[in-house]
């Protein structure tokens, strides 16, 4: 019933209270629809927080936000150690990874792996390449009407990055793993990865097998020259490790094992084991190589050679040993042809040079 249509008294009654309600009030706020200041603030209020309630943020629901709820062993700013390995370079290293709230912060050597808690400044600076911002974010597709030399996806403008200058473009992960899906299932399908000795070369080997994948792996720097030698001496087709921390004397024919060969972070600390001087150990270096490389530099002894005659010398030395044992057994045939003066009229490495590295070779004792 609105104020109209009440009797006479009752509407009477009702000015009066709308006149005391509003005595501290100007003249403009009492006469808007006779409403009070408090019932004006009421409505205003309750518009205010349903607007609110409207235009609030969006729903950020399906947003991955790190460790929101963190594990009770965790506590922030206390970093969490984890035992793992990283392919950097020629050799895999053992590490330790700090974690701090769910990010890699910092890699230590494990000492309990090969490399005896030891990393070499690559392995130090891979947490760039995790982090860094020009890393492929998902997948990639061929764009249509393009090829692999950019020429007409637009590739020679600038501002395009290196993917899209090959002709691919981004893709969603659903549609990425439909097309996979699509091309198993239809066969031909070639798992690329680079080589490694972890446990992640096995896990692509099991997956390659359960799809009917073909498993290819890519190792720009491999040893298949010290397999097939391994193979030959030892018969085991391997890359062998060697424990120069246990030798009175090392001989080096043009391989950097302190500065790239093989596994430098962990001959290195073999190394420094065998000359520790502290302990009467100083195991003495011979370095056969055509330039002085960071092996060179350490060695006692560099005998420089032409590149490429490393292998001759190598022989003219062996040659020199059995020649002190008194047999050169089933090599007797080949050493015969690498005597020291025959190498050092080819290499330009004089014969006494040979002669004192194979002299100065340890002898094991006759039987």
């Amino acid at each position: 019933m609105s104020l109209l249509s009440r009797p006479e008294g009752m509407r009477e009654e009702r000015a009066e209270e709308i006149r005391e309600s509003g005595a501290g009030t100007n003249g403009s706020e009492a006469g808007l629809g006779m409403t009070s200041r408090r019932d004006f603030l009421k409505v205003v209020g309750v518009t205010g927080a349903g607007a609110a309630v409207a235009c609030g943020p969006p729903d950020y629901g399906d947003k991955l936000i790190p460790l929101l709820v963190q594990e009770d062993e965790r506590v922030p700013g206390v970093s969490d150690v984890y035992a793992t390995a990283v392919v950097v370079g020629p050799e895999p290293l053992g590490l330790h990874a700090h974690l701090r709230e769910g990010r890699v912060i910092k890699l230590e050597g494990n000492p309990d792996a090969p490399n005896r808690g030891r990393l070499s400044a690559l392995a130090q600076s891979s947490l760039q390449d995790l982090y860094d911002p020009d890393r492929v974010p998902g997948p990639r597709k061929r764009r249509e009407g393009g090829d692999a030399g950019g020429d007409e996806a637009g590739g020679d403008q600038a501002g395009e990055d290196d993917a899209a200058a090959a002709g691919f473009v981004e893709a969603g992960w659903e549609e990425g793993i439909a097309v996979l899906g699509g091309a198993m299932q239809g066969g031909g399908v070639v798992l690329l990865t680079g080589a490694s000795p972890t446990a992640r070369d096995r896990f692509f080997e099991e997956w390659a097998a359960a799809t009917g994948a073909e498993h290819l792996r890519w190792e720009p720097l491999e040893y298949e020259a010290a397999r097939a030698a391994n193979e030959i001496a030892f018969g085991r087709r391997e890359v062998p490790s060697y424990e120069i921390e246990r030798a009175d004397a090392v001989a080096c024919f043009g391989a950097d094992f302190l500065g790239t060969w093989l596994s430098p972070v962990q001959l290195a600390a073999r190394f420094a084991e065998a000359r520790d001087v502290d302990h009467g150990r100083h195991a003495k270096l011979t370095f056969v190589g055509p330039r002085l490389s960071v092996t060179g530099l350490k060695a006692d002894t560099w005998v420089s050679c032409g590149s490429g005659a490393e292998g001759a010398v190598a022989l003219a030395v062996a040659a020199v040993v059995a020649e002190h044992r008194g047999s050169a057994g089933e090599l007797a045939g080949l050493l015969s042809r690498y005597s020291p003066e025959t190498v050092a009229a080819e290499v330009g490495v004089s014969a006494d040079a040979i002669r004192t590295l194979g002299k100065s070779s340890p002898q094991p004792p006759r039987r």
